[in-house]
């Protein structure tokens, strides 16, 4: 991974806030998002639509996420799939956690579905190492983006995932624009991959903000979700993306990657 202070016309992006997240998800996360209740502060009978400038939450830990996020740039398809899949792995592992302590069933169930999607993406990216790229190694250790959630519990752990996961999310859609605008892809499934976690994780960012701006009014909402197209170019008319060419109606939360080897 080539870590750069530099910020490329693909982050120009970063800027804008997302107007409707539900025009650029996939077919899997809006049925999942349709069995879902809207999100609503207590004693409110409307849902949080703030979307405040980019902010990381505090700490150090939060400096160095920040310091990622502005600086995550790909120099070649092996370097987007061997860093994607421990930038993967953390998700899911903070994931499990959460899943299993949160006593929010939103959150059981949001954090389930990034586990399996990330999962069998997690499985994919790993067989494509094997067979396209079974001499090299990464030279660049991966750098955990997350604050440790273990001392945490009810709601400062759910505020605390939802902050660090949007920053994640940013990073991991940094990235897929990085391999497309970059010209770096060698396997069109890569593509497919790429283009499919822009889609996705924008949309879990745009219901992440959502609900901490929800359950969260006093500080919590951090972060601005980044709207794209399918090529990883910043996208304000949705109207515009071809739905048709990702097939939604096959997938289940993300592509079946295998079917395209």
């Amino acid at each position: 991974m080539k870590w750069t202070g530099k910020q490329g016309p693909w982050l120009a992006g970063l800027s804008l806030a997302i107007a409707s997240t539900a025009a650029i998800g996939s077919w899997g996360f809006s049925q999942w998002r349709a069995q879902q209740p809207a999100a609503t502060a207590p004693g409110s009978t409307t849902t949080a639509q703030a979307s405040p400038a980019l902010c990381p939450p505090g700490g150090d830990a939060a400096g160095g996420m920040a310091h990622h996020m502005h600086s995550m740039q790909v120099s070649s398809e092996f370097e987007f799939i061997s860093h994607m899949i421990p930038h993967h792995q953390e998700a899911i592992d903070t994931a499990k956690l959460v899943r299993d302590r949160t006593q929010r069933p939103e959150m059981r169930q949001f954090t389930q579905a990034i586990i399996d999607a990330q999962s069998r993406e997690v499985s994919q990216m790993k067989t494509w190492l094997q067979t396209w790229y079974p001499n090299q190694t990464s030279t660049q250790a991966y750098q955990p983006m997350m604050r440790p959630l273990e001392p945490l519990q009810g709601d400062a752990l759910d505020q605390q995932f939802l902050q660090d996961m949007v920053m994640h999310h940013q990073g991991a859609v940094m990235m897929a624009q990085s391999l497309i605008q970059g010209q770096l892809v060698k396997h069109p499934p890569v593509q497919s991959m790429a283009q499919d976690v822009i889609r996705t994780q924008s949309q879990e960012i745009g219901q992440m903000q959502t609900w901490l701006g929800a359950w969260f009014p006093n500080g919590g909402q951090c972060g601005r979700s980044t709207a794209t197209d399918s090529t990883g170019n910043g996208l304000m008319n949705h109207g515009n993306m071809n739905h048709g060419n990702m097939n939604h109606g096959n997938m289940n939360h993300g592509m079946n990657h295998g079917k395209q080897l």
